[in-house]
């Protein structure tokens, strides 16, 4: 009988295994071969019907999604990595562009929006509030509302409806560059 391997596995760091022989190592290895999915966004923004021009904060988004090109100028072709999300429900879902989107807010704030995903498919086009903390920007969360700011000064808000509704210029729609 061959003797227990005494060693540490390199990729998870468990006594008793080899690499070679992990069973984490070989998932991440299969994992890596179909890719990962771009990004996780909020099953239940496929359910419902709103405008299209509307857009939505979202605290389960990682990037951001729009299911328009409206007055899109510029778009790039995503990459092999790039080319579906995941959503909610473990469904992945086509990405056909990414692309650079400027929402003018209520506020008279001009909202610029790098990489959002175009996913067709979606209902929504969702604000991942996640990649805004990113930009600097903080939240004020209550009463059914949400409060922007960006370097101490405030930007915008939106009003709860299930997600937040982003409180854009009623004078403008929304714009792409």
């Amino acid at each position: 009988m061959k003797p227990k391997f005494q060693g540490k596995c390199k990729f998870c760091d468990i006594f008793g295994h080899k690499q070679a022989d992990c069973f984490k190592f070989k998932n991440w290895l299969e994992k890596k071969k179909k890719g990962n999915p771009l990004a996780l966004v909020c099953f239940e923004s496929n359910l419902v019907d709103v405008p299209s021009n509307t857009w939505w904060l979202d605290t389960g988004a990682t990037i951001h999604v729009t299911n328009s090109l409206q007055e899109l100028k510029t778009r790039r072709r995503p990459s092999d990595r790039e080319l579906s999300i995941a959503v909610g429900n473990g469904v992945n879902v086509g990405v056909e562009n990414i692309e650079t989107a400027s929402l003018k807010l209520s506020s008279g704030f001009d909202l610029a929006l790098s990489d959002v995903v175009y996913v067709p498919s979606m209902r929504r086009n969702l604000i991942s509030v996640s990649v805004l903390e990113k930009c600097g920007f903080s939240f004020v969360f209550g009463n059914n509302e949400v409060e922007i700011f960006r370097n101490s000064s405030f930007t915008g808000f939106g009003v709860f409806d299930g997600l937040y509704l982003l409180n854009l210029d009623s004078n403008s729609i929304v714009q792409r560059q």
